[in-house]
């Protein structure tokens, strides 16, 4: 499994890339572990990391929430709050499957425990 965390950029020489956060070959074992810059070979910020990581997790969570319910038949958008069947006869589903969210949540409980991101495990711990 992996994850890519886009647009990371450096603060000693502001270079600019996708971080590939589990199989980045510019990755730091030493403890803790940690991901360098490609450029100039120093530390990226964990705490800038751990951040976005969070913000990403809590903006998955919201777009789960408050998704749409579509028919499994003709794809129509539910439009009512009672209705249990669409006008086609068709039940509704999620766009989301809550099986994508649980394997994005393990994905980020390996990320967080290897690398000691401590408020991302708070937070992934929280939402199972």
């Amino acid at each position: 499994l992996s994850f890519v965390l886009p647009e990371v950029i450096c603060n000693k020489c502001s270079n600019c890339r996708d971080l590939d956060l589990c199989r980045d070959p510019y990755l730091d074992q030493g403890p803790p572990p940690q991901w360098l810059c490609a450029h100039c070979q120093r530390p990226y910020d964990r705490d800038m990391i751990e951040e976005r990581l969070v913000a990403y997790l809590q903006q998955k969570l919201v777009s789960y929430t408050l998704q749409d319910l579509v028919c499994n038949k003709c794809n129509g958008v539910k439009n009512t709050n009672m209705a249990d069947y669409c006008t086609c006869a068709g039940g509704f589903v999620t766009l989301l499957h809550l099986s994508d969210l649980q394997q994005f949540l393990l994905v980020l409980d390996n990320i967080s425990r290897h690398f000691d991101l401590p408020l991302l495990a708070g937070l992934v711990q929280w939402t199972k």
